[in-house]
């Protein structure tokens, strides 16, 4: 795919299809969208495009490679972003061109081209061509450029072209596939057309991308490789000669301060912009094999923040799914727990990856729980001061419940059946928690998507649950529970996201709580959307109040509903998004108003919002891609930098990975005031007393050390130990806090 610009702001996209011998043109709205595809028949098997104004008229004009007839199509553009009929220009027989890269080789101010030979016979030859442009879209003869290397057999796979010694002339630089080492070899320029072999170095496996840029802004372009085999980039900084630092050999090393970055499987594309407007390159592959876009945030001084990966599960068999953030073995730094959906032998696993404090974690743990969990939550069911786990398995109908050793290992898994008929379908899609009953116990919420309804389980505090189960009954399929106090009478509630599987749209219910465990009859609260595949709640326009953020996958959108205060719920707006999956609402730069993380599948994207406090948001694009997906995204400030991070799971792609999205932002969000061992606050002082006559307000001020962006929960009790009052149910980072 190939980006122009035509006589306006509009985008336009170029896609060349290899079977069909064409290339099609899709024009820009300038709204995101675009108009139906216009074909151009080129020749046989089009394998790259590139644009260029070949004939100097000001328009911008298109050439393909055409590998299997060795020869080039020029189609010459009318500027509107229409083509004229190709003109066929020939490599010879000796060349089959494959990448190519445009400039003026001869300097007589007119584009040239130049292209690798994709050499396929038994005993390949590496090579390159020049073609120099005569200005009307023709051109001469093509010149070959023989490459020598050591070995009986190598390949010229990739090119690209820059001033490399600072002479004033263009060089090229090729990726070269040999029978030993690839290497890349830099051809010096002399301004006419022809090139010497000026010098080479080794690189990793198939260096099928290779691209160019002052990476550190030294005045000496630097070479950007991606290595295909080897799953990697390599940045190689220019000395301003033609020669290039770091040769590093092949392997399985990634080593960023000497200029190694990990990508997806088999990246096959790089190209280098400022995604971020912050004045740096940044980096982005195309990963074939994965089907993943890789994406690098540049520092400025040829270094880059990537999207960090770690394994979870047993591929290709687990997909990682959702999971809980929290410090699992005591020592400060925040750990992950990811339940993994799919394990093989109908065995699941969660898996714990303990946090190094750096954004970095070690290598994966997996604990035994039911068949195929979907997701876990951690809370301290027995009241050790140790992190324990539950754990909703979505097929067998069992609640997992892990309790933590403190160490980040756990106890073998304690199950909990909410199925009577042992024989019957089970789906079991989400699990919540929450003190249903106001005795000071944890207890658990499950929904059971095939026998409509949601099972309670209520907690002894000693990390046990009670048996039976008491089940609510839902009026369609449940799909998600969303827990909260939502006509403000300090009774647990919850909402409930259904599934109508004969052909209505999915609902969303509010169930009133009693108090004591018990549920009113549902009401069902009218949303525009068609498919809810997402709800969270968080008070977006700041009257304390909750409110809704609904994600609707069909219309590709986000809906705000405004609480009424009374568990009723009003339509005000919609936030588009690119197939949304999931939204996470969060305080991202430390104002007063929440924001959100939008997670967008199969599109791996993640995309923040802010919020201006009155339901509206500014989105901010470019997204930020990740692995495979972004079904669930778990919080939390993972390299101590008190900005909230972002770990995403996905699994779309039959990897079983979790992405990590360190915040490199100005966006620093709640400063931290706290331990910095992240030791939970135990006491907490009332500002003035207590509330009487001469003194109607109390404030409670608390710092909330450690760097997760935890689940946090304040309330006030009378003397007997009933609730009075819920001020906090939700995310907070650590920071400093004032309630009244």
């Amino acid at each position: 795919m190939f980006k122009i610009m035509r006589s306006g702001l509009a985008r336009d996209h170029l896609l060349v299809r290899i079977l069909s011998n064409d290339i099609s043109v899709l024009l820009g709205n300038g709204d995101g969208n675009f108009q139906d595809f216009v074909s151009y028949a080129v020749g046989a098997q089009p394998w790259f495009i590139i644009a260029g104004d070949f004939n100097r008229d000001g328009n911008a004009d298109l050439a393909t490679s055409n590998r299997d007839v060795h020869s080039l199509s020029v189609l010459l553009g009318n500027g509107d972003g229409t083509f004229n009929n190709p003109i066929v220009v020939s490599t010879s027989q000796d060349i089959n061109p494959r990448i190519m890269v445009s400039g003026d080789f001869n300097e007589d101010n007119i584009p040239d081209i130049a292209l690798v030979h994709d050499d396929y016979s038994a005993n390949p030859q590496a090579k390159c061509g020049v073609l120099l442009g005569n200005g009307d879209g023709t051109f001469a003869t093509i010149s070959v450029i023989n490459i020598s290397v050591t070995g009986t057999s190598s390949k010229a796979i990739a090119i690209t072209a820059g001033d490399f010694n600072n002479d004033g002339h263009l060089d090229l630089g090729a990726g070269v596939e040999l029978t030993g080492a690839d290497m890349i070899i830099i051809l010096k320029g002399i301004g006419t057309g022809g090139f010497t072999q000026l010098t080479n170095f080794g690189v990793g496996s198939k260096p099928f991308a290779l691209t160019n840029a002052d990476l550190d802004k030294d005045n000496n372009l630097d070479l950007i490789v991606a290595n295909s085999w080897s799953n990697r980039i390599t940045i190689h900084m220019g000395k301003g000669d033609g020669t290039f630092s770091n040769e590093i050999p092949d392997g399985n090393l990634f080593d960023r301060q000497h200029g190694v970055y990990r990508t997806g499987d088999l990246p096959r594309w790089i190209t280098v912009a400022d995604l971020n407007n912050d004045q740096k390159f940044d980096l982005v592959t195309a990963d074939e094999l994965s089907s993943s876009v890789s994406i690098m945030i540049g520092n400025g001084d040829s270094t880059f923040v990537v999207t960090p990966r770690y394994s979870v599960g047993t591929p290709p068999q687990a997909f990682p799914m959702d999971g809980s953030a929290g410090d699992f073995d005591k020592d400060g730094d925040l750990d992950l727990a990811i339940a993994n959906w799919g394990s093989p032998n109908d065995t699941g696993v969660v898996s714990v990856l303990l946090g190094q404090g750096d954004g970095s974690f070690l290598p994966k743990m997996d604990f035994t729980v039911g068949i195929n969990p979907i997701n876990g939550i951690a809370r301290d069911f027995n009241k050790d001061g140790t992190l324990d786990l539950a754990v909703g398995n979505s097929s067998d109908s069992v609640v997992s419940v892990l309790l933590g050793r403190g160490d980040g290992s756990f106890d073998p898994a304690a199950a909990y059946s909410i199925e009577p008929n042992p024989q019957s379908l089970s789906y079991n899609p989400d699990i919540d928690v929450s003190d249903f009953d106001a005795d000071g116990n944890w207890d658990l919420a499950v929904v059971h998507f095939n026998e409509l309804y949601v099972a309670i389980l209520f907690g002894n505090g000693d990390g046990t649950f009670r048996k039976p189960v008491t089940k609510i009954t839902t009026p369609h399929s449940p799909l998600r529970i969303i827990i909260g106090d939502y006509n403000n009478d300090q009774n647990k509630d919850f909402l409930l996201q259904t599934v109508d599987l004969f052909g209505g749209s999915d609902q969303l219910y509010y169930f009133q709580g009693n108090g004591t465990g018990g549920f009113e009859t549902p009401l069902l609260i009218n949303i525009p959307g068609l498919e809810i595949v997402n709800t969270a709640t968080g008070d977006f326009n700041d009257d304390d109040i909750i409110d809704l953020a609904v994600v609707d996958n069909e219309n590709l959108s986000i809906y705000i509903l405004f609480g009424n205060g009374d568990g009723s719920f009003s339509y005000i707006n919609g936030v588009s998004a690119h197939e949304p999956i999931n939204v996470l609402p969060l305080n991202l730069n430390g104002d007063p108003y929440t924001d959100l993380v939008i997670g967008s599948t199969p599109g791996s994207e993640v995309t923040l919002c802010i919020g201006n406090g009155d339901g509206t948001f500014i989105k901010l694009d470019p997204g930020y891609g990740t692995e495979n997906g972004a079904y669930f995204m778990i919080p939390g400030d993972f390299n101590a930098d008190s900005r909230i991070d972002m770990a995403v799971t996905g699994g779309i792609n039959g990897e079983s990975v979790v992405s990590v999205l360190l915040n490199t932002s100005n966006m620093t969000g709640i400063p931290s005031d706290g331990d910095p061992k992240g030791n939970m606050s135990e006491t907490f002082v009332l500002g003035q007393n207590y509330p009487n006559p001469f003194n109607p307000r109390t404030t409670i001020p608390f710092d909330l050390p450690g760097r997760e962006a935890r689940y946090v929960r304040l309330s006030i009790y009378n003397i007997l130990g009933q609730e009075i009052k819920e001020l906090v149910n939700g995310h907070l980072l650590g920071g400093r806090y004032r309630y009244t």
